[in-house]
């Protein structure tokens, strides 16, 4: 129901009320000034029975307009709280799609950033191997020379290291 025709019933009830009211009170004043004459008596009782009528209409009308009024706020308010419900119910499917992919979207930013790692340090392990490759004869040379007193030659010393590298890549000391 139209809250403009609710409002409009409620007014035409109000407004029976008054009118019903100054019926009343007009009654009562034709009745003491009718002094008991038989006519004017009969009259009143007449109006008196019209008065009841329209008063008892006036109330029926009060009455179903109360309960018009009454219905449509209990329709109102289920109506507010399923509208509630649907904007609650939304709003967190929304929140759990975003919270959803902030989650997707931390673990491939974290997984990218490990894979970053793991290149750069199979990289500078690579780089650190092929120096150790490269300066062994020289590093082993030198340590030797201190260590021995006897020299050996350098052909002498490159079976020797890799002789021993092969060794601990077979042991996997040595990648």
């Amino acid at each position: 129901m139209d809250l403009t025709l609710l409002s409009s019933f409620l007014l035409l009830a109000v407004a029976l009320s008054v009118a019903n009211s100054i019926l009343v009170v007009k009654f009562i004043l034709e009745t003491r000034r009718a002094n008991s004459t038989s006519q004017e008596a009969q009259k009143l009782k007449s109006q008196n029975k019209v008065l009841q009528l329209v008063q008892a209409e006036n109330q029926k009308i009060i009455e179903s307009a109360n309960e018009k009024y009454a219905k449509y706020l209990s329709d109102l308010e289920k109506e507010i709280d399923k509208k509630v419900e649907k904007l609650i119910e939304e709003t967190s499917k929304e929140l759990k799609s975003s919270l959803a992919k902030s989650q997707k979207d931390s673990f491939q930013i974290k997984q990218e950033a490990m894979q970053s790692i793991n290149q750069e340090l199979a990289q500078y392990k690579k780089e650190k191997i092929e120096m150790i490759d490269e300066n062994i004869v020289g590093i082993m040379e030198k340590t030797l020379s201190l260590v021995l007193t006897r020299r050996l030659t350098l052909k002498d010393h490159e079976d020797l290291v890799r002789d021993a590298l092969a060794q601990a890549r077979a042991e996997k000391f040595l990648p």
